[in-house]
This record gives structure tokens, sequence and C-alpha cells, in this order.
């Protein structure tokens, strides 16, 4: 969260409701149309989808997979709460802790771990990465 708001500026964001609204607006395409261009760019490296596919994420044209708005969630730094509201927000389901690769992705989520580490650590523990590419 930290992290967007450094990306975005402070005086974007001043609330939290602010923050849940361009995390909606990520997952709805509505980012760039908002004149957000740089931070969609940052989004997208550091979410590690493939450029072109995360632009067409982010305008619409695609619809982001449960692994996809996991990585968004990740990139962004968001927190346990926020990114079940991503989930939720994009109907892909929230992470189950009895499923062993969501109890992976929890630990990652709450250890604020990045995309590359958290497919580091899904593969230690022989679970699928997360599929941004």
């Amino acid at each position: 969260v930290v992290d967007l708001l450094e990306i975005i500026g402070t005086n974007f964001v001043s609330s939290r409701s602010q923050l849940i609204t361009i995390i909606l607006m990520i997952l709805t395409g509505t980012l760039e149309r908002n004149g957000l261009k740089e931070a969609a760019a940052d989004l997208i490296r550091n979410s590690m989808i493939q450029r072109n596919y995360g632009y067409q994420l982010l305008n619409g044209t695609r619809t982001p997979s449960r692994d996809k708005v996991l990585a968004f969630c990740l990139a962004l730094g968001l927190d346990l709460t926020d990114t079940q509201r991503a989930l939720n927000c994009a109907a892909t389901g929230q992470l189950y802790p009895k499923n062993k690769r969501d109890s992976v992705l929890l630990f990652a989520i709450k250890k604020n771990l990045s995309v590359m580490e958290t497919n580091d650590l899904l593969y230690d523990m022989e679970e699928p990465p997360l599929k941004v590419l």
C-alpha cells in the first residue's frame, strides 16, 4: 500500500477508500483512462505480467485470472483484507487457508513478498507458480 502511495503520489490518494477505488479501477480496466499511465507501467512491471497482456487487462479488453489479480495485489503490496476484497471484486474466489497453494499465497501476502519471491516460495513448496507470463 505504501509503495502504491509513492508511485502515484500522496496528493492523489488521501484515504483508504480512495486506495480501494484505485484497486477497483485497476480490476475494471479504468486505470489508464484516468491518466495514471506511469502507475500502470509500474504495476505491470512489478507484477511480472507480460507488458502487452498487462495493458489489455488494465484497459478492459481482457479479464484477469485469479493469478493475475494476485500478481497485481502482490505488486501493490496489499494486505490480506484488501487482497481478499480484490479477489471478490474480480469474482475469482478468495484465498482459502486449507488449500496448500492458497496457504502459501497467504503467507506470501502476510510477509509482503514480491511476485518473484512468491513464485520461488511456491516452487520450493512444490506448488504451481503464479501464471503471470
